[in-house]
């Protein structure tokens, strides 16, 4: 169920990659993705509201996409950095 918000494989974080209709609005916190990141999702009419990255444990890197979009970003964050995306970012 968890890989409806996020999936991590191949060094890349993907946002929202599943997500049905039925869960048009909602949020989900506390997501482990590989690359040593947490994330937490809020998302509106399917659309991504916010996505925090965190690295609680130790540094973190990684690329993050969100579907359907051909842009992504590099993420390396310190530990304890976050970083916040949102769909503008995206565009």
């Amino acid at each position: 169920m968890v890989e409806m918000f996020v999936q991590s494989h191949n060094g890349e974080i993907h946002l929202l990659p599943a997500m049905p209709s039925i869960l048009a609005t909602g949020s989900v916190r506390g997501i482990r993705a590989r690359g040593g990141f947490t994330i937490d999702i809020s998302w509106e009419d399917g659309v991504l509201k916010e996505a925090t990255l965190t690295a609680p444990v130790a540094a973190a890197t990684g690329v993050v996409r969100l579907k359907s979009s051909l842009k992504t970003f590099k993420v390396t964050l310190p530990q304890g950095g976050f970083k916040k995306l949102a769909a503008k970012d995206f565009a």
